[in-house]
């Protein structure tokens, strides 16, 4: 399994940036982890959640509309990509970052 990215790269590249993900599904989705705990995701629908760091590279979150456990992952590089580990074991490729 590939390890997480660093905090350095973490706060560099994820937090208050936009990330366009290609769901384990097929789905696209956007995400966006705030500096100051807001997560705001967009999947069909728009949701806004907190979030909190969880170690290198990992985050936890909790949704306002989805079901209210927390759910945690992290970043990780595959093949030379930043992409997301569910804590489910699926993952989410990331294909862009604004």
């Amino acid at each position: 399994m590939e390890p997480p990215i660093s905090e350095e790269e973490f706060q560099s590249s994820i937090v208050n940036k936009s990330l366009f993900l290609k769901g384990a599904d097929g789905k696209d989705y956007g995400l966006r982890l705030e500096e100051g705990g807001r997560a705001v995701v967009s999947i069909g629908f728009n949701d806004v959640g907190r979030w909190r760091p969880n170690g290198p590279g990992g985050y936890c979150l909790r949704w306002n509309k989805a079901p209210l456990d927390e759910r945690c992952a992290y970043f990780m590089r595959q093949e030379n990509k930043l992409a997301i580990r569910q804590a489910n074991g699926t993952v989410s490729s990331v294909e862009r970052v604004e």
